[in-house]
C-alpha cells in the first residue's frame, strides 16, 4: 500500500515539476504561506474501492479538485476542520 501511495505521489509530483519530500496520509502539512499544522486525511485520486469514496472523488473533482490535490484536517478552538489544498501551496512539516 505504501509503496503504491508512494509511486503515485511521485507520478503527481513528476507532471506538476514539484521537487519535494513524498507526502502521504498521516502526515503533518502547513501552509507555505503559513498557519496551522494540518494532518493529510487522503490524497485526491489516490484510488478508494468503496461506494462512498468513489462518490467523494467524483464531488471532489466536480468542485475542481485534482488529483494528487491533498485532503487535511486540523483543529481550531477544539474545533475540527478540513479543506483541500493544491499540493504545491503544501510544505512537509
Amino acid at each position: 500500500m505504501i509503496k503504491a501511495i508512494s509511486k503515485f505521489f511521485v507520478e503527481i509530483c513528476h507532471t506538476k515539476k514539484i521537487k519535494m519530500e513524498a507526502i502521504i496520509v498521516g502526515d503533518l502539512v502547513e501552509l507555505k504561506s503559513g498557519g496551522p499544522r494540518m494532518t493529510v486525511k487522503r490524497i485526491v485520486g489516490q484510488g478508494l474501492d468503496t461506494w462512498q469514496g468513489k462518490t467523494n472523488e467524483q464531488v471532489l473533482k466536480i468542485q475542481g479538485y485534482k488529483d494528487g490535490d491533498l485532503v487535511c484536517i486540523w483543529f481550531e478552538e477544539n474545533k475540527l476542520h478540513e479543506g483541500v489544498f493544491p499540493l504545491e501551496t503544501l510544505q512537509k512539516v
